[in-house]
């Protein structure tokens, strides 16, 4: 890319073109939230920090009124852990919290009445 981009700059404008190519990839992690929160979608997971369950669920506006916030379902690499959102809420220690993960699915299901 580089000389033919200074080989059409010499054909046509410049005497001696100077053209340096650099090819930048951005690859943006995110994580998926659905069910019964205000905004479900996928949202973009920081690199600067980790967020946990309770925060991811933050990010979502939290619970609608139907949420069954003793079921969180959280989706890794193909299997399926339950949460209470209690519990979660009440971990205080870093080495404890569940951390999302970038591809990470998490489902709040409805509580029936």
């Amino acid at each position: 890319i580089q000389k033919d981009i200074e080989r059409r700059l010499r054909d046509g404008f410049i005497k001696k073109p100077s053209v340096n190519v650099l090819v930048l990839t951005y690859n943006e992690q995110s994580y998926t939230i659905m069910g019964e929160v205000m905004i479900d979608g996928i949202y973009p997971l920081p690199s600067e920090k980790k967020i946990d369950l309770v925060e991811a669920i933050a990010n979502a506006k939290g619970f609608t009124p139907n949420a069954k916030q003793s079921k969180i379902e959280l989706f890794r690499n193909g299997e399926k852990k339950v949460y209470d959102f209690n519990d979660l809420f009440k971990i205080k220690d870093p080495d404890k919290k569940i951390f999302i993960q970038p591809g990470d699915k998490i489902k709040v299901p409805a509580r029936f009445f």
